[in-house]
């Protein structure tokens, strides 16, 4: 089931950044996402899920070449749980930048 959804994100999100990146003229253009589904999913407990959101993006993200930011707001982790999750989360993303560095 995992990969039924899966493929039904990636093909939804695949038909949307092909619309975005051809110009009226039909030349090709630059899009830029940024999703905050998973940011979202977090803030409301929903750990698990927004772990798959990550995962779903990441895959997107490897297709296209896309770079992304995500961002999550800045709070102390609670539990093992949590932090499990939060480090299977940033290890999808090739940088992550704590919240008292600067960009």
């Amino acid at each position: 089931m995992a990969d039924l959804i899966q493929s039904d994100f990636v093909r939804l999100v695949d038909s949307v950044i092909e619309r975005a990146g051809k110009a009226p003229n039909g030349a090709a253009r630059r899009v830029l996402v940024c999703a905050e589904c998973a940011p979202f999913l977090w803030a409301r407990g929903k750990l698990e899920a927004a772990l798959r959101m990550e995962e779903l993006w990441d895959a997107v993200a490897h297709k296209f070449g896309l770079n992304t930011l995500c961002g999550y707001v800045a709070r102390k982790l609670h539990g093992r749980e949590e932090n499990r999750i939060m480090q299977a989360i940033c290890a999808l993303h090739s940088r992550v930048i704590p919240c008292d560095a600067s960009l």
